[in-house]
């Protein structure tokens, strides 16, 4: 459970620093898909 405790952390913040990345560039961009060039996969999770 540890391990993966820790591992969730890590992807978490890893994913708020590409996030917060996303919305510097961007500020209409989700920044979880790292693709902002391609809306069509952006329409079809939302």
């Amino acid at each position: 459970m540890g391990i993966k405790d820790s591992a969730l952390k890590i992807s978490g913040s890893v994913l708020k620093k590409m996030v917060e990345k996303e919305q510097q560039k961007k500020p209409g961009c989700m920044g979880f898909l790292h693709q902002p060039k391609r809306p069509a996969t952006l329409k079809k999770i939302k």
